[in-house]
């Protein structure tokens, strides 16, 4: 599981590592795909020898009310054959593995961050600029 990595309070330049298990839990969650009506969820998950050759990211499916079918996945396996696994490997997209989904994370911080900084460059010059002319 990824980890966090933060500044500490105090104005050292030390950084600690926010552990989910420790009392001050912080929680961030990414949106890593939008289902549409018909897609499945899950998938990347079955041992089924789908050739899967990386570390799998811990994932969570939030509805807004939509109607699911559960169906257990040892169950699925079982009873699916060969031309119902051919499929799967077909429409499968393995989720992005946990580095890849916090280097993601950051580079998007990191972006909105600069990003912001600019604008507030920008909206003070002008006002400088404003101000000189009158």
């Amino acid at each position: 599981m990824p980890y966090l990595t933060v500044p500490n309070d105090n104005s050292s330049d030390e950084s600690s590592e926010i552990n989910p298990s420790k009392q001050n839990e912080i929680s961030v969650f990414v949106q890593i795909e939008l289902l549409q009506r018909r897609d499945v969820f899950g998938l990347s998950t079955l041992n089924m020898d789908l050739g899967i050759d990386h570390e799998q990211a811990s994932v969570s499916l939030v509805s807004n009310g939509a109607e699911c079918i559960m169906i257990k996945k040892d169950y699925f396996v079982k009873h699916s054959n060969d031309t119902v696994r051919r499929n799967i490997r077909g429409i499968m997209r393995p989720y992005p593995s946990p580095t890849a989904l916090q280097h993601n994370l950051q580079s998007h911080a990191d972006w909105s961050h600069y990003k912001q900084e600019k604008v507030s460059d920008i909206v003070q010059d002008i006002t400088r600029l404003r101000e000189l002319k009158f």
